[in-house]
């Protein structure tokens, strides 16, 4: 169940290091020495992988037998003897000249264990950054992606090959066009030059290099920004949207941005008003005055433009009492994830919206689950106001949704809590009780477990006050 819709694009890697292992070293290091025993291992490990793990705890004393497998005749066995250079990391340096002749390797796989070995582990190694650069000109595109991703994944330490990303945005294959301006934008704020010509790439005919070249200018920042301003107004509508979405990625410090994406949010084209709109929600606060063109945006036809905008009303920080009435309005769109987004966002300003609460007790009806589960989230975060939505939330309770279930338990331990910690006169204290009761009955049937703790909690505690 989520809380909020947003326009997202992005790329994420996760890479973990190798493990020293103590145990054992000794008896390790005597097979590690012997060049028939690492052979023996590195096929075993064609079946059983772990057998690479163990590699973790030779030195370079292994380095003599893993030379000689990368030059097996069997291509598993030459895969199996890059990935053992990688457990052994940074023990086994005298690899990389070794990795980096096979990264000509007629076979695709060992090719780019390779490039992806010499990226996570040695990327920082004065040799290989040149050696990757090498290849961006080779004949197969495989090897010229797997360049530019190794590339990637070494970041900043990179730098050097901005020129050559930037040459290679031009290949004629468009997966290695994606993956140099993918690089670009790994590298971050130190490929500030490849910016114009990132920015000539949101025209590019492909949507996976179009998409990536605006992640890249979002990841490189401020500098992107005089292009990414003309580009929205661009006669494509593909790259008006990108140029769009790139000034939100960049977020805060593209504030002076503000009057021309307002500008925008009167483009003709739905996609690009939308991405204007999630701009400006993740520009925030320092996108100033620009809540009246959001609210006067909510009236926009386009349902996913209306999304965007209820959700960037809640991330700029404008004043409840300007924006409130109109996320009011917004529960009662006939698009369920504007109605969603409304009550979300509704919640997040939370009790300055109290006003809301009889709106949202309305919405717990809504046919749509995801709008409920929003609602009674919104009547969470207003709290202590909540007192007479305890009725409505018991019936709730009822729900055919279990994730709203779910989080009418939550809140109702947490309503009871907060009218316990409000209560401040005796009368107040015995009303608190009288609702918690009614919630702990409700609940005796459930497995909410941790909502009944709260609630036993609560009662405890006004027992002790008393």
């Amino acid at each position: 169940m989520r809380s909020l819709k947003w326009l997202l694009v992005g790329v994420a890697i996760a890479l973990s290091g190798p493990v020293l292992v103590a145990t054992g070293a000794r008896t390790q290091q005597d097979w590690c020495a012997d060049e028939v025993k690492v052979r023996e291992r590195l096929e075993r490990a064609i079946e059983e992988s772990s057998e690479i793990e163990a590699f973790e705890q030779c030195d370079r004393s292994a380095v003599p037998g893993l030379i000689a497998a990368l030059k097996d005749e069997n291509p598993d066995v030459r895969v199996n003897a890059v990935w053992a250079w990688g457990r052994i990391g940074a023990n086994a340096k005298d690899a990389i000249p070794h990795l980096i002749e096979t990264l000509k390797d007629e076979n695709p796989d060992v090719r780019w264990n390779a490039f992806y070995v010499l990226g996570s582990v040695w990327g920082e190694a004065k040799d290989v950054v040149p050696a990757l650069i090498a290849t961006l000109k080779d004949e197969k595109p495989d090897v010229r992606l797997n360049a530019t991703w190794a590339l990637g994944l070494i970041g900043t330490e990179a730098k050097g090959a901005v020129p050559h990303l930037i040459e290679t945005l031009k290949d004629e294959n468009p997966d290695v066009r994606t993956s140099a301006a993918s690089a670009l934008g790994k590298i971050g704020a130190a490929a500030k030059d490849a910016a114009p010509p990132l920015t000539e790439t949101l025209k590019n005919e492909n949507p996976n290099v179009r998409r990536t070249a605006a992640w890249a200018l979002g990841n490189i920042g401020n500098d992107a920004v005089p292009g990414l301003i003309a580009a929205l107004k661009d006669e494509n509508p593909n790259v008006r949207l990108n140029a769009a979405w790139a000034l939100g990625r960049i977020g805060a410090a593209a504030k002076d941005v503000a009057p021309h994406l307002i500008e925008t949010l009167k483009d003709e084209n739905p996609d690009v008003r939308a991405s204007a709109a999630y701009a400006l929600g993740r520009i925030g606060a320092a996108a100033k005055d620009v809540a009246p063109h959001l609210i006067e945006t909510l009236k926009d036809e386009n349902p996913d433009v209306r999304v965007n905008v209820v959700g960037a009303l809640g991330r700029i920080g404008a004043a409840a009492k300007d924006v409130a009435p109109h996320l009011m309005e917004a529960l009662k769109d006939e698009n369920p994830d504007v109605r969603a987004n409304a009550a979300s966002i509704l919640g997040r300003i939370g009790a300055e919206t109290k006003d809301a609460v009889p709106l949202l007790l309305e919405t717990l009806k809504d046919e749509n689950p995801d709008v409920r589960w929003n609602a009674v989230y919104a009547l969470r975060s207003i709290g202590a106001e909540t007192k007479d939505a305890v009725p409505p939330l018991l019936e709730t309770l009822k729900d055919e949704n279990p994730d709203v279930r779910r989080i009418v338990a939550i809140t109702l331990g947490s309503i009871v809590k907060s009218l316990y910690d409000a209560a401040d006169t005796s009368e107040q204290l015995g009303e608190t009780e009288k609702i918690t009761l009614a919630v702990k009955q409700a609940l005796q049937d459930t497995d909410f477990e941790k909502a009944k703790q709260q609630v036993n909690q609560v009662l405890r505690d006004i027992k002790a006050k008393r």
